[in-house]
């Protein structure tokens, strides 16, 4: 007869008043063993809505007791060993989940991003996107989304000012973005965002008159207003002024795609006004672009002259260089750089 463990014979004498006296000890004990137990009951028993509806809200706030303290060590350390962070923001990822896949009451919803915003505030825990999805996620209707972006707004820092900016023009509070938006006008992107605000609402002139404005002010990455500016010129028949954004595209981090590409988008006779202007833009890019590109262009010389300064030593391969000297040279450095 096989032996029956202490732990087995005592559970078998319990009562099930004393088996519930000790589940409720343990799990108010430690987050994790409530959790554990959460899941383990809810699989097993058939609950009425109103009742699977608090227990998916006491898993959530399970889960955020269990991060908190290592969240909080997080923050006050700017960070911490891997598996720490891997927690927080495995528990993070199942809150989110259980906030877009629940029914959970709007009050609890408010309380829990009313305990994420410390930390959102703060940024040093290294978890802002998780922490962001955690409080979108939160959001159901358009009371919450503005809750949400008054709270960011009260923050004033940089980056929840960005995510305040674009819920309100998410939610149609067109007079809160554009305020935002007033105090922010540095880079392409934010002349971009403001474009395509106005586009959108349908006001094309007021779109073009501030990417043009933004062509001139801005400063960082350019593609997007540059692309709405060179469609507009298209669309409007004016190919010089399409050209010169094309080539301020290709050059501005000048490879052999973008190369070919703006090469390729000119006529023979507009291939001959801008290739001047090309070939001392090559100086923009990497070594490995203008040897790639000398190469394209047949211009040996200039490529061996690449091939010394990258240090790559001339081998036999597939591709032939024919300098003044008609001496024959080979190279493998296509199919490596």
């Amino acid at each position: 007869m096989k032996e029956i463990q202490p732990l087995g014979e005592l559970t078998e004498r319990a009562d099930p008043e004393l088996l519930k006296q000790l589940i409720h000890w343990l799990a108010n004990k430690d987050p994790i063993v409530r959790r554990e137990c959460l899941d383990f009951l809810k699989q097993k028993i058939t609950l009425p809505t109103q009742s699977i509806v608090k227990v998916d809200t006491e898993e959530i706030w399970t889960l955020w007791e269990e991060l908190e303290s290592d969240l909080s060590e997080l923050d006050e350390y700017g960070g911490g060993p891997d598996e720490m962070e891997e927690h927080v923001s495995e528990c993070l990822s199942q809150i989110e989940e259980l906030l877009k896949e629940k029914e959970i009451s709007k009050e609890e919803r408010i309380a829990l991003v009313e305990e994420v915003l410390p930390f959102i505030h703060s940024g040093n825990a290294g978890m802002d996107d998780s922490l962001y999805d955690v409080v979108y996620a939160a959001c159901k209707d358009h009371e919450d989304w503005r809750h949400l972006a008054e709270s960011f707004e009260k923050i004033g820092e940089d980056w929840p000012l960005d995510h305040a900016r674009r819920i309100y023009r998410k939610i149609g509070e067109h007079g809160k973005y554009l305020k935002l938006r007033a105090k922010k006008m540095i880079y392409g992107l934010d002349y971009y965002d403001l474009v395509t605000f106005y586009f959108e609402q349908g006001d094309k002139d007021r779109a073009v008159a501030i990417a043009q404005e933004g062509m001139v002010k801005a400063t960082g990455r350019m593609d997007e207003l540059r692309e709405f500016m060179a469609k507009h010129f298209s669309e409007k028949g004016n190919r010089s002024e399409f050209l010169k954004i094309q080539f301020m595209l290709a050059t501005d981090r000048l490879s052999i795609v973008s190369y070919e590409k703006f090469k390729n988008e000119c006529s023979s006779v507009e291939w001959k006004e801008y290739e001047p202007q090309m070939v001392i833009s090559f100086e923009k890019s990497g070594l490995h672009e203008q040897l790639k590109i000398r190469m394209l262009r047949q211009e040996y010389e200039q490529a061996l002259q690449l091939l010394k300064k990258l240090g790559i030593p001339v081998v036999l391969g597939e591709t032939t260089l024919s300098c003044k000297q008609q001496r024959p040279w080979k190279l493998n450095f296509l199919s490596k750089y």
